[in-house]
């Protein structure tokens, strides 16, 4: 999953909220905590019929294991992210607009809204920079 769609889960997971940003990300972390603590704990036996009942299994404890820990970086990574980006959409439109450009690919629009919706929670529906700035 890419660093936008897991931003823009995130956003959506949270109902445009930033209170609850923070609460989506640890139920998050909680569940592939939760997956590595049950992999661990798992025999050979039991790992094995756990894989083979996924049309991708690969027959290692370590590769779910070290993917799950990916996942846990990426969503407290994801936090910093959402963070510097409202912050700029507040503080600087045109950098936040560049940012949004050049940082994720593809179709950017969605994104964008996402964090202009939860722009107006963190921000009390107070006018921003961005807003200001528009005619």
């Amino acid at each position: 999953m890419s660093d936008a769609q897991l931003i823009l889960e995130i956003i959506e997971d949270a109902g445009y909220e930033y209170e609850n940003i923070d609460k989506v990300i640890q139920e998050e972390i909680a569940k592939s905590q939760n997956f590595i603590k049950q992999i661990q704990e798992m025999s050979e036996t039991e790992f094995l019929n756990m894989i083979s009942k996924s049309l991708f299994g690969v027959a290692s404890k370590g590769y779910y294991i070290n993917k799950h820990k990916q996942r846990i970086q990426q969503l407290e990574q994801a936090k910093k992210s959402i963070d510097y980006l409202l912050e700029q959409y507040n503080r600087n439109p045109s950098w936040f607009e560049w940012i949004i450009k050049n940082s994720y690919k593809g179709n950017v629009k969605p994104i964008k809204e996402a964090i202009k919706k939860l722009a107006k929670t963190k921000f009390n529906n107070k006018l921003t920079a961005y807003t200001q700035a528009k005619p």
